[in-house]
């Protein structure tokens, strides 16, 4: 998403949409997200891009779901505009169908499963030492900085190595590589390295001939030889033992497999995408990875960053995945709540993309309201989740899991880009720590309970799914005081 894996920045969207007009040097970032991955353009002024199923369209995405000319993004006179181009299923923003349209920066465009937006990034500029250090007029996607460099890798040939956490969406980055390269026409192969017993893993990589082991009753073509002339995408690297990584050593050096078996090599033309969310690193100085594949691999290395560290995204991710359920199953096709996008920006994610999308299934087949809340998400990620993880901080932070290890090293991150900062937050450098973080999403949570029930603290507590003692000791450590008005 954008995966489809992402992107709908509410507070940085309405203060770039208030701010003037971009200068004529100005630059737009069309970010689209689909099944297949990310797609990154940069538009100038002046200039349009036309998203659709197939050629004519400048932006491509394989989904039926879209027309072959779908929808026309344009960055003209510093605003952006988007105009349907005739699509069957038609181009939607906040569950409207429209026909043209200015857009807001970050403005979350609905193309089929598709979900597209458009960012300001700045000032164009042919010295980059004239804009070190200057913060950018809107602030953008992290995820659309990593597809930015996705798309000036992938004409090329090197190796690429993709790295972070389960669930993050490396496949998702490594079939965007595929998608936006000369070798999209050839196939992309994928493989789960951790999947594969170690005594088959040889013969699934490289192939056999008939009769080379027992049970091999038929000549069998290797996963390098049926990726030739594509992309083949080794998932999990770090899971390959010592002897098979020293066979995958030889063929990326050779660009020759060969078949258990038989007496010959073969020549193979792939381009070899691997990704693994192990500190290869310290595997190798633990004699467990091999130093000479680990520098063969990570010609290019391309982080992930985690979902948590990605907040401006679980919005709309998750307006993506609910459309994705509605189309798929039939369901209604539902807006998020505000408490239920606050409460969603402020869980811990540990299992990344793929616990969220999981999540909105759920509560899109559950639901029964008008709009998705709290109330339908699973139950270990309800309305007591965030206070749950906030009390169990100081026993994990001992016990971290070694991937959340390898890629979080930091006591503070920064305000999520989707949110304001508080007052208190802005006077204290406009960083809190991620504890901090997640009382002030609680507080947000209980206030708009409370507004949404007039002060009624009873109805407050049923509507967070929390007891009445539990919302009140809250109010009092929370220092929330409001109005107790038809408690009894």
């Amino acid at each position: 998403m954008q995966d489809p894996t992402t992107l709908e920045h509410s507070a940085a969207s309405v203060a770039a949409a208030q701010a003037p007009d971009k200068p004529s040097g100005a630059l737009a970032s069309l970010v689209v997200h689909h099944d297949g991955g990310g797609s990154v353009r940069t538009l100038g002024p002046g200039s349009r891009c036309t998203v659709g199923r197939g050629f004519p369209a400048e932006l491509t995405v394989d989904d039926r779901s879209l027309s072959r000319q779908h929808a026309r993004f344009e960055f003209e006179g510093g605003k952006l505009w988007v105009e349907d181009l005739g699509s069957k299923n038609g181009t939607w923003i906040a569950g409207q169908r429209v026909e043209r349209r200015q857009l807001r920066p970050g403005e979350v465009v609905h193309m089929g499963r598709a979900v597209a937006t458009l960012h300001l990034l700045g000032t164009e500029t042919s010295d980059p030492a004239a804009t070190t250090g200057a913060e950018p007029a809107f602030f953008g996607s992290t995820m659309a900085d990593l597809y930015e460099t996705v798309e000036r890798v992938a004409p090329t040939t090197v190796p690429v190595l993709i790295v972070g956490e389960t669930g993050s969406g490396k496949e998702r980055v490594a079939s965007t590589l595929h998608k936006l390269s000369e070798r999209r026409e050839g196939p992309l192969c994928v493989i789960n390295c951790a999947a594969i017993p170690e005594s088959l893993a040889e013969s699934l990589l490289f192939g056999h001939q008939r009769g080379a082991f027992t049970g091999a009753a038929a000549s069998s073509r290797g996963l390098f030889e049926q990726a030739d002339g594509g992309v083949l995408f080794l998932d999990e690297i770090g899971e390959l033992s010592l002897a098979n990584q020293a066979a995958l050593l030889r063929t990326l050096e050779t660009r020759t497999v060969q078949p258990l078996g038989s007496p010959r090599a073969v020549a193979v033309d792939v381009r070899v995408v691997a990704a693994t969310h192990r500190d290869l690193r310290a595997m190798i100085a633990e004699g467990r990875f091999r130093d000479d594949l680990f520098y063969r691999l990570n010609a290019v290395t391309l982080r992930v960053p985690p979902l948590r560290d990605r907040r401006d995204e679980i919005a709309p991710l998750a307006e993506h995945f609910q459309a994705s359920a509605a189309a798929l199953w039939g369901v209604a096709r539902r807006k998020l709540s505000p408490a239920l996008q606050a409460h969603l920006r402020a869980l811990p994610w540990p299992g990344n993309i793929r616990q969220l999308k999981n999540a909105i299934e759920h509560a899109s087949l559950v639901a029964r309201g008008t709009m998705l809340d709290v109330c339908d998400l699973p139950q270990e990620l309800g309305s007591g989740a965030v206070a749950s993880f906030m009390e169990a901080l100081p026993q994990s932070r001992g016990s971290e899991s070694s991937e959340t290890e390898a890629f979080s090293r930091s006591d503070t991150v920064p305000l999520p880009t989707g949110e304001p900062p508080s007052p208190k937050s802005s006077a204290d450098g406009g960083g809190l720590t991620f504890k901090q973080r997640v009382l002030r999403y609680e507080k947000e949570l209980i206030a708009e309970a409370l507004q949404q029930t007039g002060g009624n603290r009873r109805a407050a507590a049923r509507l967070l799914k929390i007891p009445i003692r539990t919302l009140t000791h809250k109010l009092a450590s929370l220092d929330l005081k409001g109005p107790r008005s038809g408690d009894d």
